[in-house]
């Protein structure tokens, strides 16, 4: 009977541990030691012992396990293994990139299409609309997505009757 409780005790902890390191392995050599505490239970003391074991086992593995999600982030232990930190107010864009819609630049880089720009004295990395613009090149802020800013080559301004391509 030693065995039998031994077994359950220690696969009871490997799966409760299986939900903070995965992996599976720990998960599975629990379930292993759960399932040879049923079978040492059917054959050492019969079959009507070895289905209330069974019974008791799942039971107990449900409860282990939720009570190991409710109580261990919370716990000294867990807050050691979790991280506490709040994702909120984060952003992942650069601030007050829409501000430079319409300004004009020059590619430090060759865009094929991404590449580096110079606009008023900063670098920023940019991409064109599928377009390739040869390093040098005069370059117009077309939109901003998100932190994706989009560039164009800059032409001259279209003389009276000419429209720009």
């Amino acid at each position: 009977m030693l065995w039998i409780i031994f077994l359950l005790a220690i696969g009871l902890l490997m799966v409760c541990v299986e939900i903070f390191i995965p992996g599976g392995i720990v998960g599975t050599l629990g379930g292993f030691c759960l399932l040879g505490s049923i079978v040492m239970a059917f054959t050492e003391r019969g079959s009507t012992f070895g289905f209330y074991w069974t019974a008791g086992v799942v039971l107990l593995t449900l409860i282990g396990l939720s009570v190991s999600i409710r109580f261990l982030p919370r716990s000294p232990a867990g807050k050691r293994l979790f991280l506490g930190s709040s994702e909120a107010g984060f952003s992942s864009g650069e601030e007050g990139l829409d501000s430079w819609v319409g300004k004009k630049g020059k590619a430090l880089t060759t865009l094929r299409p991404a590449g580096m720009i110079e606009i008023e004295g900063k670098r920023v990395d940019v991409v064109t609309g599928g377009e390739y613009i040869k390093k040098g090149t005069p370059v117009r802020v077309i939109r901003v997505d998100g932190n994706r800013v989009v560039v164009d080559e800059e032409t001259a301004p279209a003389e009276a009757g000419e429209e720009r391509a």
